[in-house]
């Protein structure tokens, strides 16, 4: 079998960020990069806030707009943006809300039509499908959303046993590209089994409210899905592998991942748009490899380049792009900004710590005012 390649489409949502960069052609006079706010959930997701990002500016961001996510709704487990950056999606235990630049005005997107229990959320690469997970007493269920708020479909997962969670055990992650989503979860022999979760096409609207699931296929170790353009890419003991169109890693051919990024271990995915370019983050637990730290390395998968090595970090447990082409870490503790198109270019990333007295942060996203 040949090993696969194929050139991914440029992402529809990079058109967003053209204005931005072209501002300065246009006027014919140097504009300034416009602020952006990093929205965080800290203490474990109990909190809800936002750090400004201001380029040149290196002084510490307060976390400003707080809101006790605790009193009223559980925690917060998840964020994503939703359109061009000007609202965000709050994924809580019970519910998504959409919430504006300010983390207010929340405004609930469709009830699920089961007693949500919802651990993660993950989004397409066009911001405009919001495919979230849930997990009610051993009872697993799926749903997918469009980004104006309105349920696609959802679906149960087959019930099957769960090994007994150890250090190396892989976790639950999900996907989606299109209307299609794709589950990866522990398998009871070991490693990883996935599934698939198609629309149902009958042409009656309310048996298309219930998604057609795959059978679970059992597969390698999957620790983290990521979408670029048509494909999603796994995170796997043996490197960053395309899925085939059956959900499993394509462990037999070397795409053009495992050339960029090797066979080593890989733990965390990330994708995102610095400025125009679409970039693919890849970092190995530097807890499960018993290192003090592992280097971040960056893909840009438009290019025929291996990955570049880029700074290394500890306990990382999100990132970020922005549309300035600044890339922003998120551990336990700190938040802190990187100039990634210039140190692409240069070579050298050298960061600004925007904030270094979180508690217990466990997700960001990029905001717009």
């Amino acid at each position: 079998m040949k090993s696969r390649s194929r050139h991914l489409p440029f992402p529809a949502w990079a058109a967003l960020s053209l204005p931005l960069l072209a501002l300065s052609a246009c006027t014919g006079t140097e504009e300034t990069a416009p602020d952006v706010r990093i929205a965080l959930l800290t203490d474990g997701g109990r909190t809800l806030g936002y750090v400004t990002s201001t380029l040149g500016n290196t002084a510490p961001s307060a976390l400003t707009g707080t809101q006790n996510l605790a009193s009223a709704n559980g925690r917060g487990v998840d964020l994503a943006p939703l359109n061009t950056g000007r609202n965000l999606a709050l994924t809580l235990t019970d519910r998504i809300e959409q919430r504006d630049v300010n983390l207010a005005s929340a405004a609930a997107f469709e009830a699920l039509p089961f007693t949500p229990c919802l651990t993660q959320t993950a989004q397409n690469i066009g911001r405009d499908r919001l495919f979230t997970f849930s997990e009610c007493n051993g009872v697993q269920q799926v749903a997918l959303y469009r980004s104006d708020r309105t349920l696609i479909w959802w679906a149960t997962l087959p019930t099957k046993p769960l090994p007994i969670p150890s250090s190396d055990t892989p976790p639950i992650r999900i996907a989606v590209v299109g209307d299609s989503g794709v589950v990866a979860r522990p398998a009871l022999t070991g490693g990883s089994e996935v599934m698939r979760i198609v629309p149902r096409t009958s042409g009656d609207p309310l048996q298309d409210r219930v998604a057609v699931v795959s059978d679970p296929i059992p597969t390698l170790s999957i620790r983290d899905l990521a979408p670029y353009g048509n494909d999603i890419y796994a995170a796997t003991d043996t490197g960053v592998r395309p899925l085939l169109p059956t959900g499993v890693p394509d462990a037999t051919n070397t795409p053009s991942s495992v050339t960029a990024f090797g066979t080593g271990r890989v733990d965390r995915l990330w994708y995102g748009l610095a400025g125009s370019k679409g970039l693919l983050a890849a970092w190995r637990d530097n807890f499960s490899s018993g290192n003090s730290t592992e280097p971040l390395r960056i893909w840009d998968v438009a290019s025929a380049k291996p990955a570049v090595n880029t700074v290394a970090i500890a306990g990382l447990r999100d990132l970020a792009f922005d549309l300035n082409g600044q890339m922003y870490t998120l551990s336990a503790n700190s938040l802190n900004r990187y100039d990634a198109l210039l140190s692409l270019q240069q070579g050298y990333w050298y960061g600004t710590t925007l904030n270094s007295s979180l508690q217990d942060a466990i997700a960001l996203t990029v905001l717009v005012p």
